[in-house]
């Protein structure tokens, strides 16, 4: 999806805010099932998320019926022979790199939680912190 590649890019309140200032529709997302985005199956739904700050519709996400459901549960069905044969130390490394990205790249978590849930900054900068301990 180009529109997390531009958002990945968007580590300042500034750049977000300008970002969004220049979209004329929202930002929609999809389903990440099997690593992957996917449309809904039978469904063109959405719905909106809004932007505390100003009221408007921030990000639209997909109204998935239990068509995607079944889709997401078959896929993890099929993976966990594979994950369940995961030593702990690879499942620990796993999210030590999960822990470490988000620390690599704090300052962006943190200007979008403070965007997406209408809180401060630094209020936003704590959360983040407290995800990275979490997944150490």
């Amino acid at each position: 999806m180009e529109t997390l590649n531009t958002l990945w890019q968007l580590n300042t309140e500034q750049k977000a805010y300008e970002f969004l200032a220049s979209q004329c529709d929202p930002i929609r997302l999809r389903n990440f099932v099997g690593n992957g985005f996917l449309p809904c199956a039978t469904s063109n739904k959405w719905v909106n998320s809004f932007n505390p700050r100003d009221g408007k519709v921030l990000v639209q996400v997909p109204l998935s019926d239990s068509t995607d459901v079944d889709v997401a549960v078959e896929t993890a069905t099929k993976a966990f022979p594979s994950w369940s044969r995961t030593s702990r130390k690879a499942r620990s490394q796993m999210l030590q790199r999960i822990a470490s990205i988000i620390s690599d790249e704090k300052e962006l978590f943190a200007v979008w939680e403070s965007i997406d849930q209408g809180k401060t900054l630094a209020r936003a900068r704590v959360e983040v912190e407290r995800a990275i301990d979490n997944f150490k």
